[in-house]
């Protein structure tokens, strides 16, 4: 797990609307938090803490906790965004997943996500730089959680991307803000990322 202070966790973890518990037998081996808001533009999903017990990642837990929360929202409304602010770990997972993505950051994306990531941010007491699209947020990648990941993983297309626009990751406490439309083409990419 990363190294995160117990307040920062609960300052940021109250900042949320929804929770899904991951079980397993009836034990909790993780959770995903949610929260959803309104912006003139769009229904904006912004994804908050997810921790899951090293021995049951990769097995996409995330992306059906957010499949099911994206129709959910879908369903009553018509424009639905998701934004994040993630970690190298989540940012992988989640892109190899989407057909496309944009890093939010001005002037490549409307003013209005830039807006909501920022505001997102400052509810965590978290610094986000509208140029770069980083987030500092404070939270340190262990050597462990670096090693725990092989060679493959760091040369892959979408850990190469993350690099590219946060160099420091590995040191900085320092997270990339990105976003996707929850297109068909999207939810479709997400569907048959499940599927395998």
């Amino acid at each position: 797990m990363s190294a995160e202070p117990r307040a920062h966790f609960d300052k940021h973890a109250n900042t949320n609307d929804c929770v899904h518990l991951f079980r397993d037998r009836g034990a909790v081996i993780g959770f995903q938090f949610w929260k959803a808001l309104t912006v003139p533009e769009a229904r904006l999903i912004v994804g908050g803490k997810l921790r899951i017990a090293p021995s049951y990642r990769r097995r996409s837990l995330h992306l059906r906790s957010g499949l099911a929360f994206y129709r959910e929202q879908l369903q009553r409304f018509p424009t639905v965004h998701r934004l994040s602010m993630a970690s190298l770990f989540g940012f992988a997972s989640i892109t190899r997943a989407l057909a496309h993505y944009e890093i939010v950051r001005a002037p490549d994306v409307p003013a209005w996500q830039c807006d909501a990531i920022e505001r997102l941010a400052r509810e965590s007491d978290f610094a986000y730089d509208r140029a770069t699209g980083l987030v500092r947020v404070g939270i340190q990648i262990t050597p462990q959680q670096l090693a725990a990941y092989p060679e493959s993983f760091y040369a892959s297309p979408q850990v190469r991307a993350y690099a590219a626009h946060n160099p420091g990751y590995r040191d900085n406490g320092t997270y990339l803000a990105f976003g996707f439309a929850l297109s068909s083409e999207n939810l479709r990419a997400l569907e048959r990322a499940l599927d395998k």
